[in-house]
């Protein structure tokens, strides 16, 4: 990684990180991130250090990854730097719920005959009572044109949006399978990436970006490739393999989010 890469970090004096660390200074700069002082805002007189690395980095160039796993090994080591927090993705439990939550809000939206070529996570109020917003963009079903401009979000929108072909409903859905795999794994190998760059990952890497994942997001994946501007996605389908994977996991609908009492996040949640 070069000085370019680094500059991506995009984290400001005075930013507050995980509503409690306070960025102070950049203290140092090395081959594969960034490191600032931070103060803890509910104890000031506790100084950290904190190291950043760009997202969207190889895994194997993933070296605060390796490092945290170090350090949690070493947390009863008095010699060994100690650990306040570290980044953090949602439970399968909860991805899988919120894919189903946006699913369905998708759903209602292209049953109105609509098209919303923005689908992201800032783009839902997701919850018990889950919102689907942002419809500047939404465009009605019609006769598609030859060529469309480009419409929509880098990080999530479908290879066909890359290829200026028009939206269709289709392309939601690969909009929300890319979101739902950011959720799960914490982030998408073409994150960083500019629109070119973005789009060869994106036609390089379908099938290894699900690889780690429950058999169903195969299935989930193998239905969008048959789909084109014309077909009517199988949402109930794409339902039914979530509600698999919930009942596989043990898991089911009922069951807290990770920000909820008794959610596995839910202690950094109550500090909100």
């Amino acid at each position: 990684m070069g000085k370019e890469d680094l500059r991506k970090v995009k984290l400001k004096i005075g930013s507050v990180v995980k509503n409690q660390w306070q960025i102070l200074r950049r203290i140092g700069e090395g081959g594969y991130g960034l490191v600032f002082q931070v103060v803890n805002m509910q104890n000031p007189i506790q100084m950290a250090a904190m190291k950043t690395e760009p997202i969207g980095m190889l895994s194997d160039d993933q070296i605060l990854k390796m490092e945290v796993h170090v350090l949690k090994k070493l947390d009863k080591s008095k010699h060994a730097c100690k650990i306040y927090a570290a980044g953090k993705r949602f439970t399968l439990s909860t991805s899988v719920k919120l894919c189903m939550q946006c699913l369905e809000g998708i759903e209602d939206l292209h049953n109105v005959g609509f098209i919303h070529r923005d689908v992201k996570p800032s783009n839902f109020a997701m919850g018990r009572k889950p919102s689907i917003f942002d419809e500047k963009g939404n465009m009605k079903l019609r006769e598609p044109r030859k060529t469309a401009p480009f419409r929509g979000t880098i990080r999530y929108c479908s290879i066909n949006v890359h290829r200026h072909d028009e939206q269709g409903r289709h392309d939601d859905l690969w909009s929300l399978l890319y979101m739902t795999v950011e959720m799960i794994l914490g982030t998408l190998p073409w994150r960083s990436m500019d629109r070119t760059h973005a789009e060869n990952c994106k036609a390089n890497s379908e099938e290894k970006l699900i690889s780690n994942l429950p058999m169903e997001f195969h299935v989930f994946l193998k239905h969008l490739k048959k789909l084109n501007y014309n077909h009517k996605p199988d949402y109930n389908l794409l339902k039914s393999l979530l509600k698999q994977i919930l009942k596989k996991e043990n898991h089911s609908l009922a069951d807290p989010y990770d920000w909820e009492p008794d959610g596995k996040h839910a202690s950094k949640f109550n500090r909100l």
